[in-house]
């Protein structure tokens, strides 16, 4: 539909971001999730981490990071087609969720769950190419993976201890 209103003359272009997060993210997403249920199980002196797979290969960026990437394209809406905002780096599910785990010394053991798999709807690996947008832009987004954890974990503690329902995470 935005390449149809682009034909007719409309400064149109299509962004495909790729894995984004950030604190305040709902409960439904990876990172939050895990991040929301070490901070329980951290509350509750410990427990089992339900987890569906962690081979699996995202490339994630911070939400800030991605906003960023919107307000630099703005100038050059229309110029290009479609472009990935991604960082082109992959990391497995079970070093995002490391990097959330290192922020808690609570005893805390990793269970897969056969009702967190999705399946063949969840690929193997998923990592953009953003070449395109680093010509626009003159930079590769890049995710601190550090910074990033050291925000959800906060984010999470927060939530857990104003009582958020975490049925959904």
């Amino acid at each position: 539909m935005a390449l149809g209103l682009r034909d007719r003359g409309h400064r149109v272009s299509v962004l495909r971001p790729f894995n984004h997060t950030g604190p305040g993210q709902a409960s439904i997403y990876a990172l939050p999730s895990f991040a929301l249920r070490l901070a329980a199980l951290e509350a509750a002196g410990g427990g089992v981490l339900q987890v569906g797979r962690l081979d699996a290969v995202r490339d994630f960026l911070h939400v800030r990071e991605v906003v960023n990437c919107y307000l630099q394209l703005l100038e050059s809406a229309g110029e290009v087609d479609i472009l990935n905002v991604c960082s082109g780096h992959g990391l497995e599910m079970s070093i995002l969720l490391a990097s959330l785990q290192q922020h808690f010394s609570t005893s805390i053991t990793l269970v897969q769950d056969e009702n967190r798999l999705r399946g063949a709807a969840d690929a193997n690996h998923l990592v953009g190419d953003p070449r395109r947008l680093e010509k626009i832009l003159g930079h590769r987004p890049e995710l601190d993976l550090a910074e990033l954890s050291r925000e959800l974990v906060a984010d999470a503690r927060l939530r857990v201890a104003e009582g958020e329902d975490l049925s959904r995470a």
